[in-house]
């Protein structure tokens, strides 16, 4: 018996990737907010950033907003790479526009790298 899934329309897939960023929104917000205000620090709220973007990433996956799973991946590698950047050289931010491209723009083709190479095969349930 195979398991199938019936395809999603354009609607559905544009209510679902809202859905999932607006998700991601409120518990980044709540994470990073009560990090803020039990911790003292940089490290909370830059953590709170990263484990809301799994977060996010993990409701995207699963009701299948891939366009919000890919953003978020982005999203978690550029907070990541920010923060180890903190702690390694001990500057909360870098400065203008071009450390700001830098790193989006590795995280996009980090993640784009990675959808390319990625098994996208679906395993198919057969009973025997």
């Amino acid at each position: 018996m195979t398991t199938h899934r019936p395809p999603i329309t354009a609607t559905q897939s544009i209510v679902r990737n809202i859905a999932a960023l607006a998700l991601f929104w409120i518990i980044t917000f709540v994470i990073v907010q009560s990090g803020i205000r039990l911790f003292s620090g940089w490290f909370a709220p830059s953590a709170g950033e990263i484990l809301g973007a799994a977060a996010g990433i993990l409701i995207a996956l699963r009701i299948r907003a891939r366009v919000a799973a890919y953003v978020l991946t982005a999203a978690a590698a550029i907070s990541s790479a920010g923060l180890a950047i903190h702690a390694w050289f001990g500057i909360h931010v870098g400065q203008g526009f071009p450390f700001y491209a830098a790193l989006t723009i590795a995280a996009s083709l980090g993640v784009a790298g990675t959808l390319l190479v990625s098994n996208r095969s679906r395993v198919v349930l057969t009973q025997e």
